[in-house]
């Protein structure tokens, strides 16, 4: 009696799978449609040969679903599974995310530097317009002074000349008689006229234009969203703001819980949705319509 119980401890994960599934009589299309899944992919799970260029966490994710489909204990099928492939299908996976890694913050620093020389020309352009315009009004203000000191000029005073009336004049006796008869005043010579000061010239007042205001270089402050995640199971996870950054990203284990906060809306994407609990804003997000073990896309808050 204690060889079929040794014999049943050393199958595979995949073996006991593909044991489970004969003794209830289906097909790998069978399976492949209740889990909607390729035949290829079941195929590969019960044989124990997983794809090394998708995550560990969508394997584990296909076999606990293979598991609650037949009715069988995840915690001994896992127990079972091939580690060594698990760690080959893990470590090329993590090797391609550090080459993206590296190439992505490669990106972002060629960006950075573009902005920055970007706002160098952008100030220096406003600077040297400020400094044009109030060049132009100096040399306006200049020119209006000649104006000014010719019409002070033309508007001072004439000195009046005056008649010499000193030498008398010699009257005879009977130009005396006669004048004696009619009043002796002399007649008064009338005043010379007087130039009349020029108009003085109409000067028109030139303002410099003032120097356009610099725009504001920093924008208003946009108010940040929550988000709090926390995992079941292992799950790969990638997380994104409306700006595009990634405020979560990687596999993360069962127990982890993170408390995001950014712009939304957010892009989440989930390898396994069913060891996800999801909450915005203080509130629950259901993902009960996401198929397990599937990867689930979505976005938050929700449309």
């Amino acid at each position: 009696m204690a060889e079929p119980s040794e014999l049943h401890e050393t199958l595979s994960a995949g073996q006991r799978l593909r044991q489970a599934r004969e003794s209830r009589g289906w097909s790998t299309n069978d399976v492949a449609k209740r889990l909607n899944l390729r035949v290829s992919v079941v195929e590969k799970l019960e044989s124990d040969d997983y794809d090394k260029n998708s995550p560990a966490t969508y394997t584990k994710g296909y076999i606990r679903a293979y598991c609650r489909l037949l009715e069988l204990k995840e915690a001994e099928v896992m127990a079972e599974l091939c580690s060594d492939n698990l760690k080959s299908q893990s470590e090329t996976h993590m090797q391609s995310f550090s080459r993206r890694t590296a190439r992505e913050k490669s990106d972002s620093w060629l960006t950075l530097v573009t902005w920055l020389i970007g706002l160098v020309i952008l100030g220096l352009l406003i600077y040297f317009g400020w400094q044009q315009a109030t060049t132009n009004g100096s040399l306006v203000n200049t020119q209006a002074q000649p104006n000014t000191s010719t019409s002070a000029v033309v508007a001072l005073p004439v000195k009046d000349e005056g008649v010499d009336l000193g030498t008398p004049l010699e009257i005879s006796e009977e130009e005396q008689d006669q004048s004696g008869s009619q009043p002796g005043d002399t007649p008064e010579q009338a005043p010379e006229q007087q130039p009349e000061p020029a108009a003085e010239p109409a000067t028109t007042e030139v303002t410099a234009p003032e120097p356009a205001p610099a725009q504001a270089s920093s924008s208003e402050q946009v108010a940040l969203q929550t988000l709090e995640i926390s995992f079941r199971g292992d799950c790969w996870v990638r997380i994104e703001d409306s700006t595009g950054k990634r405020v979560l990203e990687g596999v993360k284990a069962e127990g982890q819980s993170y408390r995001l906060q950014g712009q939304a809306p957010f892009s989440l994407k989930l390898g396994a949705p069913e060891m996800v609990d999801l909450t915005y804003q203080g509130a629950a997000v259901d993902l009960s319509g996401y198929k397990a073990a599937k990867l689930a896309k979505l976005s938050l808050p929700l449309n």
